[in-house]
């Protein structure tokens, strides 16, 4: 995931619209205080420079979304082998009555005049290269709370996974936000990234837990969308490496 690749002009327009059409699946991503939110919701309808995406569904346990005119949000979704990434600003609210005669309320965005594709399989886990550990320190953005350390075990520009001691397996509630420190390859800068909790799990590593992180907030700023291409490059690396450590073992075994 190079250079950056912006979809602009007509051509801009058209993927819209062909989205729209096939009325294709998206995420939103907003900030609501000090956490960041994602919600599910699928392209409605194009209204003049308007595009109107079905009222955010909540997960489970999940506030709703306040969905302000005026708000700036991220919206993303799958077309082809890429990710497809816009910023919007939400300049309403509606009612779509379908075919069917069943209708359902919107939000309203204005048309961007851009959208940002990143190569979906960046978005594939990739296992962190042999060698020496990489360190991935992560806090709860609440305040005043300790700071836990792991071990990287794969990454993806949709997230990671560390490995801890059974010993030192942190109380994690589910969903709860951190931020998360690493250097992902050596003589580089850390990356500093937001995510939540997903899960804890064994590992095949005797004595060790693998918990799992979800990044939220990267796709809505200029800065995460940076760290975005740069773990795109960074699991391009990681994946060179595997096929060559799996080569050197089969050396090793003759």
């Amino acid at each position: 995931m190079g250079k950056r690749k912006y979809v602009v002009g007509m051509e801009c327009r058209n993927l819209l619209d062909k989205a729209v059409e096939k009325r294709l699946f998206v995420k939103i991503t907003n900030k609501d205080n000090n956490r960041w939110e994602m919600y599910k919701s699928r392209f409605v309808a194009v209204e003049g420079n308007r595009i109107a995406l079905a009222q955010p569904i909540p997960e489970p346990d999940q506030p709703p979304m306040e969905a302000a005119c005026g708000q700036t949000i991220a919206v993303s979704f799958k077309k082809g082998y890429n990710k497809c990434l816009l910023i919007a600003r939400i300049v309403g609210h509606g009612e779509h009555e379908f075919d069917d005669g069943v209708s359902a309320p919107t939000v309203l965005i204005l048309r961007p005049e851009y959208v940002e594709k990143l190569q979906r399989r960046a978005f594939n886990r990739a296992d962190a290269p042999p060698g020496d550990p990489i360190e991935v320190t992560f806090q709860s953005v609440d305040n005043d709370s300790p700071k836990w350390q792991g071990v990287l075990s794969n990454l993806s520009a949709g997230g990671l996974a560390v490995t801890v001691p059974h010993s030192e397996v942190p109380d994690l509630a589910d969903d709860e936000q951190f931020t998360i420190s690493l250097v992902p390859l050596r003589d580089q800068e850390a990356l500093q990234l937001h995510g939540r909790y997903r899960h804890a799990s064994p590992t095949i590593i005797g004595g060790k837990a693998l918990l799992g992180f979800q990044f939220m907030g990267l796709d809505i700023s200029e800065e995460g969308r940076g760290a975005l291409r740069r773990i795109g490059r960074i699991v391009s690396v990681y994946q060179r490496h595997k096929p060559i450590s799996r080569h050197r073992e089969l050396v090793k075994k003759r």
